[in-house]
């Protein structure tokens, strides 16, 4: 076999135009050559470990060497034979392996998750955009890039061009693994992707099979459920050792990677698409989704990234192709004419899903209507002018099965089987499903045969007994299952008033029905927000006459989800066993609930009192807590001692993702993003490091200049512009995109600069000091500005200081406004002002915070009491609803204001235009 493999290539010279620049059709058989004698040059140097197997298993060593040689020789004889005859129109022989039967049984693999061979693009269609992802796929310059993201949303034929260029590279021997996510397919099959990656890589690749054959003999890593530790392990490395063989691209295709869940697999597979050093040379990634939020921020600043959106083809190919697969689809009929084709393909607006429904409902020969052109002029009149054209297909195709007559019996049937399919944690074949409901319900006589076989258009699996009944297209399963509906927030924000309505939602919350809903909420985990959504019905009530009470039990709901949404999270039953008890005596509704379940713990002294409360304590930092900021969105981020930055969902009061830990020295100031997106730190390293708020990657380079603690940082409102203030006395402005610094620093201060913030219109930036200062800088020309300020008539600087005080500054004069505010009994560490500049909050070294007018100077309340050392900082979320602040006792707590304060902290419409109109006047400088 060596003289063989040695004859081909001194053979091969003869053919260097076949070799170097082979003609479109000859590249399936030289990568098939060059395939197969890589499986060659890797059966002669582990020959031995091959004797020894097969003298285990009985066999004949002699014969066995001898067939798998011939078995080698016959596969290059036949490839050879295409390129002498220049015959590349036929498919050449499939590549033979000669492999160790290696025992991967600790791998699991998802078996629906393949390459799918009814996916694919029709032939001719749909070309430009394959010939750009093929070429960047087999491009192997050291800066190729690695990543292609294929992007668009749902429905426009993105899987079909996965799954073709899935197809096209398997036959060239270059799929590592193709991995198809669904939302059909629940935890079970997510949870698979990184073992069925990596069996596949194994049966494919013999350099890729005998190097985690290696690492496999590791039993902790065997039975891992770590993914983390199976995504570099059981692929990268395995990628990284066949890349000293051999440079040829290795590709493996992520299909529809927005429908994986939204955690913990998502982040982790843009948290090892995003990271540099673990990128093999050769790896080859297509992953398409559509272009949601935390995907796009994860990888919208990645260098080795190819972004290509189907947005951008022009409209013209789109059409072009649409009407090509119309045509194709329905030429068999015989009634329609190139003009149908067109009509049909410019409704379409590039959405293949909506397409392939027409076609099939207008080629269903077993359709109550038998007319097809009947059929076809329904489905332009169903969809014509709206918007929702897959919507309208799907109703109208279930109109069909579910006739008139009978129709509520038949959609009764239709949801109990229908409702069978979609809650399966795997999907089940028709056999399978029809025992299911004999055993679950022998005497209903529900005949899932005949409904799942009159949705032939929508489900897979019709036409056996074996193969897995699942909807064929996710947007169909999202119709079913109407997401929209479960946003009560959007939903109450579209519905218009109706006093019967409101009646029923009055109802609704004034019976122990609200703690069903909760409770459902909590085993969903779907808790997060509740608070926030309940808020939003208040305002709908406000054209109801007699809406006091339903307000009153509205609001009440609403403290109680805040109070206990951590709890109920932990575990369902504690919304009875500990929420319901303790807050029995806060208010009539929940006294009421209480009286529904005498069985239940009671509490004899007053539980929960209304007013600011401590609604929970974030534990997980192990050194002091040092900073915190809230985003839009409810997230709190906080820094601290213990180097690492931490994200937090408020409302249940857990931590989203890992902490965040490429960090070298104390986190000392943290800001987020106007969108929410970004994370911008400072830390006693002196170093300045900005994060994907979502994935936790850190963006780009650090941003290195300062040469002491950065001890205040900031985004302006656009984000565009990062501010810092250090212990070296200088305030840095950076280009938040690019890293670099734009201009010198700002320098005056004689001491630590403590914390800056800059105005709306992003022209002023403020320094607060240990030098006892306040000082305004020009943005723009990098200067000091001394009073007076020619371009604010009301701009107003709050401090806080080590004096105990917070005083307010006209900053036009310079003067001092009214009386400091007095109440603190420690230094002021941290103040910050509400979204509508009404209030103050601040916190001190005495332990507390504490909320003030900021027109009257007047405390507003009693101080919030909970931390048991130092207060570092305080924030308010944008709604006013909540305070967070964080301590030296290494906890986060988050403060309700919706009761005692419901007017003052949150967003005035009317004054916040004002606000905005002077250009952000309110700063506050700790």
């Amino acid at each position: 076999m060596v003289k063989s493999i040695a004859d081909i290539y001194n053979e091969m010279g003869a053919y260097k135009e076949v070799v170097y620049n082979p003609p479109v059709d000859a590249k399936l058989v030289t990568e098939t050559l060059v395939r197969q004698l890589l499986e060659c040059a890797d059966f002669i140097p582990h020959y031995a470990e091959l004797m020894v197997f097969w003298a285990r298993l009985g066999k004949e060593i002699g014969l066995e060497t001898y067939v798998a040689v011939q078995r080698f020789q016959g596969v290059l004889s036949s490839l050879m034979q295409h390129i002498q005859s220049h015959s590349f129109s036929d498919i050449p022989s499939p590549i033979h392996r000669a492999a160790l039967d290696i025992d991967f049984h600790g791998l699991e693999y998802a078996t629906e998750a393949g390459i799918h061979t009814s996916q694919q693009c029709l032939l001719g269609s749909r070309g430009e955009v394959l010939s750009i992802i093929q070429d960047l796929t087999m491009f192997t310059k050291e800066d190729a890039k690695k990543v292609f993201w294929l992007s668009r949303m749902a429905g426009t034929g993105k899987s079909a061009i996965a799954h073709t260029i899935a197809r096209w590279s398997r036959q060239r021997g270059s799929l590592g693994s193709c991995f198809c996510f669904t939302l059909v397919q629940k935890g079970g099959h997510r949870n698979k992707i990184f073992s069925t990656i990596a069996i596949d890589l194994v049966n494919r690749n013999p350099l890729v099979r005998r190097t985690l054959a290696r690492l496999y003999e590791d039993d902790r890593l065997r039975y891992t459920g770590d993914p983390t530790q199976q995504w570099k392990k059981f692929i990268m490395e395995p990628i990284k050792e066949a890349c000293k063989a051999t440079r040829a691209p290795i590709l493996i295709i992520i299909d529809a990677q927005d429908e994986s869940d939204a955690g913990d697999t998502r982040k982790l597979i843009l948290q090892g698409l995003s990271a540099a050093a673990e990128r093999p040379p050769n790896i080859r990634v297509l992953m398409t989704s559509r272009p949601l939020p935390n995907i796009y921020c994860a990888l919208r600043y990645q260098q080795h990234v190819q972004h290509v959106s189907l947005d951008g083809v022009p409209p013209e190919l789109t059409r072009r192709d649409v009407e090509q697969y119309v045509a194709a689809k329905l030429a068999d009929l015989r009634v329609f004419q190139a003009e149908d084709y067109v009509a049909l393909g410019q409704m379409l607006n590039g959405n293949f899903e909506w397409a392939r429904l027409s076609c099939e409902y207008i080629t269903d020969r077993m359709s109550m209507e038998p007319n097809p052109r009947i059929r076809f002029d329904a489905v332009i009149a169903a969809t014509s002018g709206t918007r929702n054209l897959l919507d309208d297909m799907y109703k109208l195709i279930l109109t069909q099965v579910m006739q008139r007559e009978g129709r509520l019996d038949a959609l009764l049937v239709f949801c109990a089987v229908m409702g069978q399919v979609l809650a399966l944690l795997e999907p089940l074949s028709m056999a399978s499903l029809v025992a299911m409901q004999r055993h679950v319900s022998p005497k209903d006589s529900v005949d899932v045969e005949s409904v799942i076989c009159s949705l032939g258009a929508l489900l897979t699996g019709i036409t056996d007994d074996k193969t897995p009944i699942r909807p064929l297209h996710p947007l169909f399963y999202e119709f079913l299952m109407d997401k929209a509906v479960t946003d009560l927030k959007a939903h109450v924000e579209r519905a218009k008033f109706e006093p019967s309505l409101a009646m029923d939602i009055e109802y609704f919350f004034a019976n122990e029905r609200v703690l069903f809903y909760l409770e459902v909420l909590s085993l969903t985990q779907s808790l997060s927000g509740t608070a926030r959504a309940l808020a939003s019905i208040v305002p709908w009530f406000r054209d109801y006459g007699n809406s006091t009470q339903a307000w009153n039990a509205i609001t009440d709901m609403e403290q109680f989800a805040q109070t206990f949404t951590t709890t109920m999270q932990r575990s369902t039953p504690h919304l009875y066993l500990s929420a319901l008890p303790f807050a029995s005596t806060a208010t009539q509704a929940i006294q009421r609930f209480t009286a529904k379940f005498p069985g239940a713990i009671r509490t004899v002294t007053k539980s929960v009192d209304k007013g600011l409360s401590l609604q929970k304590v974030l534990h997980g930092h192990t050194g002091w807590v040092t900073s915190v900021a809230i985003s839009h969105d409810e997230r709190i981020v906080s820094g601290s001692y213990d180097m690492t930055i931490q994200v937090w969902d408020a409302d249940v009061g857990q931590q989203l993702g890992l902490p965040l830990k490429r960090n070298k020295g104390w986190i000392l100031s943290i800001a987020i993003s106007q969108d929410g997106q970004r994370i911008v730190s400072g830390a006693s390293d002196s170093i300045i490091r900005i994060w994907n708020a979502y994935t936790g990657q850190q963006l780009g380079s650090p941003l290195k200049g300062h040469n002491s603690w950065v001890r205040a940082v900031v985004f302006s409102h656009d984000g565009g512009r990062i501010i810092s203030g250090s212990a070296d006395k200088t305030i840095r402005i950076w280009d938040a995109y690019t890293g670099q610094q734009l201009g010198s620093p700002l320098k005056g201060h004689t001491h630590w600069v403590q914390c800056v913030a800059i105005s709306y219109d992003g022209t002023r930036i403020v320094s607060g000091s240990a030098d006892t200062t306040i000082r305004v800088w020009d943005a723009g020309r990098r200067q000091q500005i001394g009073p007076p300020l020619t371009r604010h008539t009301h701009l107003r600087i709050v401090s806080g200081s080590a004096d105990k005080t917070i005083r307010v500054w006209d900053a036009k004069t310079g003067q001092q406004l009214g009386m400091p505010l007095n109440g603190h009994t420690e230094l002021v560490r941290s103040v910050a002002i509400s979204y509508n500049d009404r209030r103050i909050v601040s916190g001190s070294y005495d332990k507390t915070i504490r909320v003030w007018d900021a027109d009257t100077r007047k405390q507003l309340g009693p101080p919030l009491e909970g931390h048991t050392a130092y207060v570092t900082s305080v924030a308010i979320s944008r709604d006013g609803q909540r305070i967070v602040s964080d301590s030296d006792d290494l906890t986060i707590g988050v403060w309700d204001t919706t009761d005692s304060l419901p007017a003052v902290l949150g967003p005035d419409p009317a004054h916040r235009s004002v606000t905005e109109a002077c250009s952000g006047e309110h700063f506050s400088v700790p």
